[in-house]
């Protein structure tokens, strides 16, 4: 739906593949451009990753005679508007008429099994590919980018700028880090409405000096490398590929208890868990971890193991091309069966 790093991935892996650029195109001409991009190719399974391009794969079904319907869902819901609580019904409503829909977490799935059969939902855990996340930067390169001085503590949080992300909390946190490490700096990368009113909380709290607002940024693996800490305030989460990144790059994730968070790190073990929105808690662990370097190193050599073991991208796409051979063929050892796949993927 609009030009980006996953459209330059797809290019260079010479893929065919299009753009329907939603901001130029309305959904019926999206529609149109779509059926007509994948008729006559033979399309067996039509996978979609968002409401709207959820919608268009129900849509194109027919006419383009895919055989399979897959959804992923990457997160709870997060309506704040009647139009958006309208528009999440719709999809729960078409979400009974696809043949499997992937959660990303073990948890996501009780949501999930509140509308669907238990047979339509898959669990596959996000993966990466750990050849790829990497900086070419050491610690203190990362942080001179920033404007940040190589010898202080560095909390940071790398998230869009949506209210579900909670970054008043991360702020509120970083306000109690200070009276207790008052050198410490924090780095907000995202990009979002939210950043005015982001900026005139840290003003008013008096940390306005220690925060640095990065806004979007094309490379997160550099931002993630200046970090001490990365720290998740959000009230839900699937499985954030930011986590996984961090613990890959190590950087120590502390975080709250939140949606399949848990089901990849063990607290203490590959990072820190809080459960609790209260900023002291938070700040509690954030300074102790800050504060005890070989906690730092056991952590973070923990989460880039278990990250390398149980969360690669290889093992993704294995279990994505075995769901893809399973339904073609309705045996569950598919995945040894050669038949080829044609697969179009909405993202």
């Amino acid at each position: 739906m609009h030009e980006g790093r996953l459209a330059e991935e797809i290019r260079d892996a010479g893929v065919e593949f299009a753009v329907f650029d939603r901001r130029e195109h309305s959904f019926v001409r999206t529609y149109k451009n779509a059926r007509e991009f994948l008729k006559g190719r033979g399309v067996q399974i039509l996978h979609s990753h968002r409401y709207k391009e959820n919608l268009l794969a129900l849509m194109l079904r027919e006419p383009v005679k895919a055989r399979f319907l897959i959804r992923t869902q990457h997160g709870n819901p997060e309506p704040r508007t009647l139009k958006g609580r309208l528009v999440y019904a719709l999809d729960r409503v078409t979400g009974r008429c696809v043949d499997r829909v992937v959660s990303v977490s073990s948890q996501l799935n009780d949501y999930l099994l509140s509308y669907l059969q238990p047979s339509q939902v898959e669990t596959v855990h996000n993966g990466i590919d750990l050849r790829s996340v990497c900086s070419s930067l050491n610690v203190a390169e990362a942080r001179r980018r920033l404007g940040i001085r190589p010898d202080v503590p560095v909390i940071g949080i790398v998230a869009r700028l949506d209210p579900i992300k909670r970054h008043d909390i991360f702020l509120r946190t970083a306000k109690e880090v200070v009276s207790e490490i008052p050198e410490a700096v924090f780095a907000i990368a995202g990009g979002g409405n939210q950043e005015p009113a982001l900026r005139t909380l840290a003003e008013s709290i008096g940390i306005a000096q220690q925060v640095r607002f990065l806004g979007h940024q094309s490379n997160a693996y550099d931002i993630l490398r200046a970090m001490d800490i990365h720290l998740i305030t959000s009230d839900n989460e699937g499985l954030p590929m930011a986590v996984l990144e961090a613990m890959a790059l190590g950087t120590v994730v502390v975080s709250r208890k939140v949606g399949g968070i848990p089901e990849v790190i063990n607290d203490e073990v590959e990072g820190v868990l809080v459960d609790s929105a209260d900023p002291r808690q938070l700040a509690s662990a954030c300074v102790r971890v800050l504060r005890d370097g070989d906690m730092r190193t056991r952590l973070a050599s923990s989460a880039r193991d278990r990250v390398s073991r149980c969360y690669s991208a290889e093992a993704n796409a294995e279990a994505i091309v075995r769901l893809y051979r399973t339904l073609l063929t309705g045996r569950s050892d598919a995945a040894t069966q050669p038949e080829p796949l044609v697969v179009a993927d909405g993202r």
